[in-house]
Formats: C-alpha cells, sequence, structure tokens
C-alpha cells in the first residue's frame, strides 16, 4: 500500500517517540476492527475526495458512538496523525487533487472523530470546491467567448441610426411629401458616394474580406448611371456634374480609409448596402407613388435588388460572414465607430437636403468635425449606458442562488423590465424621464398655474 501518510510518517513521529507505538497500535486495531480499514488506509489510494467519502461512509456505526469511548478514541488518534503528516508532507506526495483543498478536509477530520460527521463537511466542501470551479469555467468562457461582430454593429449604431431617421429629408420621404428636385439632387448623391466606395471596395474588398465583397450583387453604380441619366436626360453629366460640399466630405473619408486602414470600408459597405436593401422596396414604392415615377421608365434603379430574391436570406448570411472574421475586440471596436461616422456623414448629406430645400427656416448642416465628435461621444455614451445602475436598485438574493438588482420602486414584481420608474428616473437619468408624457403633464400644469 503506498500511503502517503505512512511513507511521510517520519516527518511527524521518531521511531523512539512514544507516540509512534501508540499511533502503530492504533492502525493496527483499526485493521483487525473496522472492515472499511482491513483491505487499505482509507486516504492511501483514492485518487479524488469522493472516494475518500465512500471508504468513511463504509465505516461501521460502532465508531459513531460519543466521543470519549474507546472506538472514538481510537479513530481520533489515527485523524490526528493524518493531520500532523498532512501539514508537512510535500505537495508532491499529496494523495489527492489540489483542487479539492486536501488541507482543509484532514483540519476539518481532526477535530470531529465521528466518520458521519466527517462525511458532512467533506460534502460540503466537496460542494464549495465544484462550485469555485464552475465559476471558474464560466469565467473563463465569457473571456473566451468570441464576440459577434454583426451584433456589436447592429447595437453599436443604434442611436445613430435614430438619428439619421430623424432628420427632416428622411421623414418627408417616409411621409410620402418628397419633392422631384430634391429626390434628384438625392440620387445624385448616392452616385458619387457609391462611385468612391465600390472603387476602394474592388481595390481592398478581395484582401480584406473576400467573402463580404460581392460586386456580382451588391454594385450600385449601373442603377445609379440608370437614373441620373433619366432625370438629368443627358449623358454629359458625368462631366459636369460636381459633388456637393457634404457629400464630398463623405467621398474623402472613403478615400483616407482606404489609404490607412482599409478594413474599415467593411463598416461602410455594411451601412450603406444592408441600408438600402433593408428599406429599398419600401423606399421604391414611396417614390414611385409621390413622383408618379414607373420603374420600366426608369429613375427607381437605384432600389432595385433583383439578383437578391430574398434580401431576409442574404442579410442572415451576411451578418454570419461578419461573425466568422477572426477580429480582435478592438477591431470590432473600430469598425463599429466607422459604422456611426458612415451615419453620420449620411445626416449631412439629408441636411444638406434639407438647406436646399429651402421649407425649413434656420436649417442648416452639422460642421464636419462637431459631427465627428458627437459619433466619438455618442458611442462612449453607449458604452456607460450598458453598465449604468439605476441608484434605487437594491440587490436581492434570490432561490437560484444567483444575485439580481431590483428597483424597489417597481410598480410590479412580475414585469421583465428594469427601468426605474417616473419620477425617480430624474436622478440618473433626465433625458429619458424628460420623455415620460407625465412630465409633459406636469410642466402643462404648472404652465397654467403660473401663466
Amino acid at each position: 500500500m503506498n500511503c502517503a501518510y505512512a511513507l511521510n510518517n517520519q516527518l511527524v513521529v521518531s521511531s523512539d517517540d512514544p507516540k509512534k507505538f501508540e499511533v502503530d497500535q492504533a492502525f493496527n486495531q483499526a485493521k483487525t476492527s473496522c472492515p472499511a480499514l482491513k483491505r487499505s488506509c482509507p486516504f492511501g489510494d483514492p485518487r479524488n475526495v469522493l472516494d475518500a467519502k465512500k471508504t468513511m461512509l463504509s465505516v461501521p456505526p460502532s465508531l459513531n458512538s460519543e466521543v470519549g469511548s474507546s472506538l472514538s478514541n481510537l479513530c481520533n488518534i489515527i485523524l490526528q496523525h493524518m493531520y500532523s503528516v498532512s501539514i508537512n508532507m510535500s505537495k508532491k506526495v499529496q494523495p489527492f487533487d489540489k483542487e479539492m483543498d486536501f488541507h482543509f478536509i484532514i483540519s476539518i477530520i481532526a477535530d470531529k472523530p465521528n466518520p458521519l460527521c466527517i462525511v458532512k463537511d467533506m460534502d460540503k466542501n466537496i460542494e464549495k470546491n465544484i462550485s469555485k470551479k464552475e465559476n471558474l469555467k464560466k469565467n473563463t468562457e465569457k473571456l473566451n467567448e468570441k464576440i459577434s461582430l454583426s451584433k456589436a454593429l447592429k447595437t453599436g449604431t443604434a442611436r445613430s441610426h435614430k438619428a439619421a431617421e430623424n432628420v427632416q429629408f428622411v421623414k418627408n420621404f417616409i411621409r410620402k411629401k418628397i419633392r422631384r428636385d430634391l429626390y434628384e439632387q438625392f440620387i445624385i448623391d448616392l452616385y458619387f458616394i457609391y462611385q468612391a466606395l465600390e472603387e476602394e471596395l474592388n481595390q481592398f474588398g478581395p484582401q480584406y474580406f473576400p467573402k463580404l465583397h460581392r460586386p456580382d450583387i451588391l454594385t450600385r453604380i449601373p442603377s445609379l448611371e440608370k437614373d441620373v441619366s433619366y432625370f438629368l436626360g443627358q449623358e454629359e453629366w458625368k462631366t459636369t456634374l460636381q459633388p456637393t460640399p457634404t457629400v464630398q466630405d463623405y467621398i474623402n473619408r472613403i478615400r483616407s480609409i482606404a489609404r490607412k486602414d482599409p478594413l474599415l470600408l467593411l463598416a461602410h459597405s455594411y451601412t450603406r448596402y444592408l441600408g438600402d436593401l433593408s428599406g429599398g422596396r419600401a423606399l421604391a414604392s414611396i417614390a414611385e407613388k409621390a413622383l408618379h415615377l414607373n420603374k420600366k421608365d426608369g429613375g427607381l434603379a437605384f432600389y432595385d435588388f433583383s439578383n437578391i430574391p430574398s434580401p431576409k436570406k442574404f442579410k442572415d448570411i451576411y451578418r454570419n460572414e461578419l461573425d466568422s472574421l477572426n477580429l480582435s475586440p478592438q477591431r470590432i471596436h473600430d469598425l463599429v465607430q466607422e459604422a456611426n461616422v458612415a451615419f453620420v456623414l449620411n445626416v449631412r448629406v439629408f441636411e444638406e437636403l434639407d438647406v436646399m430645400g429651402g421649407e425649413f427656416k434656420g436649417a442648416s448642416v452639422t460642421p464636419l468635425q462637431d459631427a465627428l465628435a458627437f459619433t466619438l461621444k455618442n458611442q462612449e455614451e453607449e458604452e456607460e449606458t450598458k453598465n449604468k445602475v439605476c441608484p434605487f436598485m437594491v440587490s436581492r438574493k434570490e432561490i437560484s442562488d444567483h444575485s439580481t438588482k431590483q428597483c424597489p420602486f417597481s410598480l410590479s414584481k412580475n414585469k421583465t423590465s428594469k427601468s426605474c420608474p417616473w419620477p425617480f428616473i430624474f436622478v440618473h437619468d433626465p433625458l429619458e424621464g424628460s420623455r415620460d408624457f407625465r412630465t409633459w403633464i406636469v410642466i402643462g400644469l404648472l404652465f397654467s398655474l403660473f401663466v
């Protein structure tokens, strides 16, 4: 038998020490009296604490007598000896898995000669260590979990997307209040934007993101050329037309990142193509009815993605390809930030169309530097929002033993939403509070009282 305690006995008991005789006598008596010990030492051969527990459970009930009995004293002598050896023995000969915190178990055993007590404490310790291992595994999996680029782009550009939808030109378009001259200018703007974008994508796409570069079904230049020619009625426009200031800023950005960091072109490709593909059919229908256009005659070719029979299926494939890219968290962050830049550049193009329309007094185009600064601030706020916690949230232990946070002012315990109710939300999110209808009711009441 290769018992670590027998081998290391000399570490704590010398050959002429009276204790050695006492320990040897206790072990010999235990071997003859206890069937569990006749075969082997319970702590010599087992591979782990669970095996030791199994052996301890086989100890007969006679050892469960009160402390002070001969059998209990015998058991106590053996366990005290094992505790002494366990402290001094080298980790290299430790018979149990290090993760099972064996010395802690031995310290329990030394004070509790009753085998059933030992087993209970072993159970507690095993559960504790298993819990530690599970938490460690979960944390490791979380750290190693691959960040989804498609989800990061969707959530990371949500605010910019909403800002683009709130520009007056876009609102009018959706309400079917689009003017023909502004729509024509919009198509011309898109021609210059796509001309620059597709030139750079054709050069760098095959190298940096080949599976996402699909000019065979996505290219827009031929369609836009048809639409511009339809509106202008002549071919000379290619040599006479020039980009507007905001469109030129957009083009400059595309050219700049193509020279410095071509991977970022993917952010512009994602923003433009998936955006046009998602809302293209609806916008084409609006333009057709509001401007009395006919698909056969022209003016709507830009929105025709006839090479993509199922836009939803294509977008799903596109997002899967985005997620298959082997990118670091920093590169994903860079792409999300550039996608926000793309949205802001599009907003400036819409703002310029509002200025051209002349319908809104005071309409202006946001300066480029201010727009780019807003993009950076917007993303920082997005990151802060993820970690924002309502100051009224209090920690509460649930049955599952997982800590959750719930606002004590919640109107219903059954609600899954964790938003703080009005008016307490003003403490930590005044902007969100100002959007609540109750805020404006109170303002109206106060206004009627004092005016």
